[in-house]
């Protein structure tokens, strides 16, 4: 087997296990890109939680058809981006989309999230959402509401006892020095 072979066959089995690994992405083509505005865009993505990979399109339609992912094929023409999302999806959209209004060489083509094929529009839907943090600080506030409703109102109902014990007291020293 030629060394070449090899390499490409590693290089394969590499991008399956990054796919395996983040099994969610998003796919970009891009052209006429400054280095510079490729590097800020890596670094944005990084920062997200996501990681940008170029690869061969043929290399990429391999790893797609072994991992039985359908419906991508289409939009691997040129040169093709991959960008394997952690946690947060809304956050690498919202990088992406702003450098796509930046960058007109950069153009979203599709996502793969929770095996579904997702198109641009969708992908650009993405970024309209809060991000995960955003969710949770959401989610802790409307947990904490109630709590904090019932410790004001107990809170209440001990304060009027005190008032009226201070009350009874002003009465009886009123009545005693009277």
């Amino acid at each position: 087997m030629r060394l070449g072979r090899l390499v490409k066959e590693k290089q394969v089995r590499t991008i399956q296990d990054f796919l395996g690994e983040r099994p969610f992405f998003y796919m970009v083509s891009f052209s006429k890109i400054p280095t510079k505005g490729f590097n800020a865009l890596r670094t944005d993505l990084r920062s997200k939680d996501a990681k940008l990979l170029v690869i061969k399109n043929r290399f990429l339609k391999i790893c797609f058809r072994n991992l039985g992912i359908e419906g991508l094929d289409d939009f691997v023409e040129g040169p093709t981006g991959l960008i394997l999302l952690g946690e947060d999806p809304v956050g690498p959209s919202k990088v992406l989309v702003d450098f796509s209004k930046e960058f007109e060489g950069l153009k979203i083509q599709a996502g793969f999230l929770n095996n579904k094929v997702l198109n641009k529009s969708e992908v650009e839907a993405l970024s309209k959402l809060p991000g995960i943090e955003v969710l949770r600080a959401q989610l802790v506030g409307l947990m904490k509401s109630p709590i904090n409703n019932i410790v004001y109102t107990l809170k209440n109902v001990i304060n009027k006892f005190v008032w009226a014990l201070d009350a009874v007291r002003k009465d009886k020293e009123e009545k005693g020095s009277g």
